[in-house]
């Protein structure tokens, strides 16, 4: 397949993850948070994300975005903590990404959760642009895990769209693969396929529903209470036109030469992040 490289983030690839399930008894939980053992944490960030129209005279031809920058994590007095992407290097398309890609008005420039709680779900404010990115590169199991032991969580995944905001739902199934000493390993799988709202399955045409598969691994210091290393690989097919809709006068000013209307695509984003040692 030919490929056009382009180094910008594609943040609308990754509308991912917000995992809101019910828990078990924090305080006998193995795989939880613990912010008071740290001020902050930072991670280095990267996304790859590999675009792949599906059919037509772009058949063949592919982008592959790279966004490189800083997760960090701060506790906060109410014993939660909150997230953010920092230092971001969106390369030369991500200015144009950004101006196209709204939300409810809200250009995607804030990369922040606001409450997160030590069983890693959320209890404040998410800004549009992480709930395209969101907590599938963070898994906490929702009850403790034997080695090949593995619990399903819901998921889902807003979608920006021209006409409505779509929401995707499905679920994560986390498996403990292993445990050396402090360090526990978790593998994740993403299936997001099913609409929240019933309405729409038969609206919109099965081969046009939006399907996100997923596959990720993580390890976690039990001791010290959080992520040390991840990757998350998801793959998104959906219609371009269920993310935007612009006229052919806005694509030229902003630079596109062409208007991709209703075509197929095919997303591959890949997300790794490491712990700054030095920051422990």
């Amino acid at each position: 397949m030919k490929k056009i490289s382009i180094n910008f983030a594609f943040g609308i690839a990754l509308s991912f993850l917000l995992f809101t399930s019910c828990s078990d008894s924090e305080n006998e939980r193995a795989i939880l948070w613990k912010f008071q053992n740290f001020d902050k944490l930072n991670y280095n960030f990267t996304q790859k994300t590999e675009i792949s129209p599906m059919g037509g005279i772009f058949l063949g031809f592919g982008i592959t975005n790279t966004a490189k920058g800083k997760l960090t994590i701060i506790p906060t007095q109410d014993g939660k903590a909150n997230l953010a992407l920092e230092d971001m290097d969106m390369g030369e398309m991500g200015t144009i990404l950004l101006q196209n890609m709204k939300v409810e008005n809200e250009e995607l420039t804030d990369m922040s959760i606001k409450g997160l709680k030590p069983d890693g779900t959320i209890e404040g404010e998410i800004s549009e642009a992480m709930k395209l990115f969101s907590t599938g590169i963070l898994p906490i199991p929702t009850k403790d895990l034997k080695v090949g032991e593995s619990v399903k969580i819901e998921a889902n995944m807003s979608i920006p769209s021209a006409d409505e905001k779509i929401i995707m739902t499905g679920f994560q199934t986390l498996t403990l693969k292993s445990i050396n000493g402090n360090l526990y390993t978790l593998e994740n799988d993403i299936l997001i396929d099913k609409y929240q709202n019933p309405k729409l399955e038969g609206k919109i045409k099965e081969e046009d529903k939006p399907k996100i598969k997923g596959q990720g691994e993580s390890i976690f210091d039990i001791e010290k209470g959080y992520f040390t290393e991840g990757e998350v690989v998801l793959k998104i097919q959906m219609k371009l036109n269920k993310l935007q809709k612009q006229s052919a006068d806005a694509n030229q000013a902003n630079g596109m030469q062409f208007n991709l209307g209703n075509m197929k695509i095919n997303f591959t984003s890949t997300i790794n992040y490491d712990l700054l040692r030095e920051k422990e």
